[in-house]
């Protein structure tokens, strides 16, 4: 299954597996690329450049199991493996590495995400504003108001967004996914914070415009820049139609940097 369903050149993320055989969460995966795979009825062998994170070369420990996540055309898709042995070709650095369980796909699909600077906007939102996104999305899901007095309300929530506008500001995603936000910022956020995030952007020709609730996780400075900061936030109000807009926006920009790449190496 695993030569039909991924190919050479997909992305993959590479996260070491505890002593129970779990991917371990809390540290930062790293990122790899498939290279090659010899399959045979026995077993399946894939090579894989050795992995990066933060520009830094990760090196795999022989008999250490890992799992692989790769990003394809086709969907997600995860397997284990066991490290064999590294070897070099042409200057790079490789991983040959053995497959140890089936190739399965990842429904979940806030795990679809993006490196990419991409400009947003966010403001700060009370438990109240909160509440009328909560309205909000439910009015979208309804298409269509009940009643004349519904649109009275509505027309209120709206007025409410505008004067919210004064309060946007600016920052750069700088990986994001159908389930949060990595941004860059000029202002430290505190966890548990409540923000609105809004963000644009064009899918096969159409302008989409994005109003998402979140929670922020983490923020931090940046170590090279004294007056920036780093901001992870989790999405937490969020239509099920925008957010697969916005993962089918991360697939096709996805595919476009990859075909980008692919020409600049030939």
């Amino acid at each position: 299954m695993l030569h039909t369903s991924v190919s050479i050149g997909d992305k993959i993320e590479v996260r070491q597996l505890n002593s129970k055989g779990i991917p371990i969460k809390n540290i930062e995966p790293y990122s790899s690329q498939l290279l090659d795979f010899f399959c045979n009825q026995s077993e399946t062998i894939i090579s894989i450049g050795m992995p990066l994170r933060g520009g830094q070369t990760f090196m795999l420990k022989p008999g250490i199991h890992y799992n692989l996540l790769f990003f394809t055309d086709k969907g997600l898709y995860q397997c284990n493996c066991k490290m064999l042995r590294s070897y070099k070709e042409k200057n790079t650095l490789i991983a040959a590495v053995l497959v140890t369980t089936e190739l399965e796909k990842v429904q979940r699909r806030q795990y679809y995400r993006l490196e990419i600077l991409h400009e947003i906007e966010f403001c700060f939102i009370s438990q109240e504003e909160i509440n009328i996104i909560d309205k909000i999305i439910e009015d979208k899901d309804k298409d269509n108001l009940k009643e004349e007095s519904d649109s009275s309300e509505k027309a209120d929530v709206i007025n409410t967004l505008i004067q919210w506008s004064k309060d946007w500001k600016k920052a750069h995603v700088v990986d994001i996914s159908g389930g949060g936000v990595r941004f860059n910022s000029d202002f430290l956020l505190e966890p548990q914070d409540q923000i609105l995030i809004r963000i644009d952007f064009t899918l096969k020709d159409e302008e989409k415009n994005l109003l998402i609730g979140a929670n922020v996780i983490q923020s931090s400075r940046i170590e090279s820049h004294f007056k920036k900061y780093v901001t992870r936030a989790q999405f937490t109000r969020i239509k099920e139609s925008d957010r697969d807009d916005l993962i089918k926006y991360i697939f096709e920009k996805e595919r476009k940097m990859r075909k980008n790449n692919r020409e600049l190496e030939r």
